[in-house]
C-alpha cells in the first residue's frame, strides 16, 4: 500500500474522476465532495472526518462534541430529552473507532527490513508506471 500526492490546477470533480479512472479498490478519502464521482468498490471516510461528522451531529442534537477516542458519556448543552438513538449510534461508532486505533497502536510495527522492502516495491511500481495515480495531472479540470 502506498500514497501518491500531486497538485492539480483545479479543485473540480474532474481531478478525482481522471486520477482514479479504473480504480477498483476501496477509496480511503476525506469529505471532499468531488470524490463522490469515483466509481469503485467502496468509499471509506477517514477517521478524522468521521469524527467531524459526529461532532456536527452532536451539536445539532444538543450534545457537547466529543473527541474521536472519547469514551465519556454524552453531556447535553441544553435542557430537554436527549436524542437517545443518535447518542447510542455515536457511542457505537466511537467505540469501534477507538478499538481500531488502540489495536493499531498496540500492534507490533513491521521491522525496518519489511519497511524497506515495501518502500522499494512501491518505488519500482511508480517507476514502472504501474501505479494508478502516477499520471500527468496538469491538464485536469481544464
Amino acid at each position: 500500500m502506498g500514497s501518491y500526492y500531486t497538485v492539480a490546477p483545479t479543485r473540480c470533480h474532474k481531478v478525482p474522476e481522471e486520477a482514479l479512472e479504473g480504480f477498483e479498490g476501496v477509496l480511503g478519502r476525506d469529505a471532499w465532495k468531488p470524490y463522490d464521482v469515483v466509481k469503485c468498490e467502496g468509499h471509506q471516510l477517514d477517521l478524522l472526518h468521521v469524527n467531524r461528522w459526529l461532532e456536527r451531529e452532536e451539536i445539532k442534537h444538543r450534545v457537547e462534541p466529543r473527541t474521536l477516542l472519547s469514551s465519556g458519556s454524552a453531556k447535553l448543552t441544553k435542557p430537554g430529552r436527549p436524542a437517545r438513538q443518535f447518542i447510542d449510534f455515536a457511542d457505537g461508532i466511537r467505540s469501534i473507532l477507538k478499538k481500531v486505533v488502540e489495536y493499531t497502536e498496540n500492534d507490533p510495527q513491521p521491522s525496518m527490513e519489511e519497511r524497506k522492502k515495501a518502500c522499494m516495491a512501491f518505488h519500482k511500481e511508480m517507476e514502472a508506471g504501474e501505479c494508478l495515480l502516477v499520471r500527468d495531472l496538469s491538464s485536469m479540470g481544464k
